[in-house]
């Protein structure tokens, strides 16, 4: 639950466990997977597991996927993360901590986030992405490593904002764009995400105007702008 206090812009996060789900349910889920992977291209595994669920639960459900050729986006975290990466989902996106809890050392600053994404890379891996909060986001495949930067704006809730940037992210994937047009989209979207009370993300002609807005930095110890 969040609860959002819009005189003082500030959101409050309670979170609790779910509840732990009767085994058949877990059956149920894999065979609709499974059903669906005769028709859909992309999955995304995101969020927290269910108490009483393993930990290996997204990684079995990747190879599963893979075994059918195709792409799968992974956004949880700690144990589930760490067990997911070892299957090598398409996409990565941990925030800055997770990818910290990952690799088990501190990271204090953009460049030890970028080496650690990178070491990622590869082997079915083809992007990381690390969410960095109002710093933006970081986008790392193989050949380049980018920074977006979003906008001032004013947040009205941090519902679903990480969701909002993964479906930006597959969005992009699905249009084909380049790196610096999917960071700019799936920033936008999260954009979208944090300026608006609610779970719709708002017209898609707003949406195009925060892809305008959004700077996009290649990688160097100190950003270098391309675009802005």
């Amino acid at each position: 639950m969040k609860i959002v206090d819009e005189a003082n812009q500030q959101t409050t996060d309670l979170n609790m466990p779910g509840l732990s789900p009767p085994a058949e349910a877990v059956d149920t889920l894999f065979q609709t997977i499974e059903r669906l992977s005769a028709s859909c291209d992309w999955f995304v595994l995101s969020g927290t597991l269910p108490p009483g669920v393993p930990t290996t639960t997204y990684a079995t459900l990747i190879t599963q996927l893979k075994r059918h050729g195709k792409q799968v986006l992974l956004d949880t975290s700690r144990d589930a993360l760490r067990e997911g990466v070892l299957a090598r989902p398409t996409i990565v996106k941990p925030n800055s901590d997770e990818l910290q809890q990952l690799t088990g050392h501190s990271l204090t600053d953009e460049v030890a986030l970028e080496q650690a994404a990178r070491r990622l890379l590869g082997d079915g891996i083809q992007m990381v992405v690390v969410s960095m909060g109002e710093r933006g986001a970081m986008f790392i495949d193989p050949a380049t490593t980018l920074i977006a930067v979003p906008p001032t704006v004013m947040v009205k809730s941090t519902v679903g904002a990480g969701d909002a940037m993964v479906a930006g992210l597959i969005a992009s994937q699905v249009q084909g764009l380049s790196l610096p047009e999917c960071a700019r989209l799936a920033t936008a979207f999260s954009l979208g995400a944090i300026t608006s009370v609610g779970h719709n993300l708002p017209a898609s002609e707003v949406l195009q105007a925060y892809v305008q807005q959004v700077s996009i930095h290649t990688w160097a110890s100190v950003p270098r702008s391309v675009s802005s």
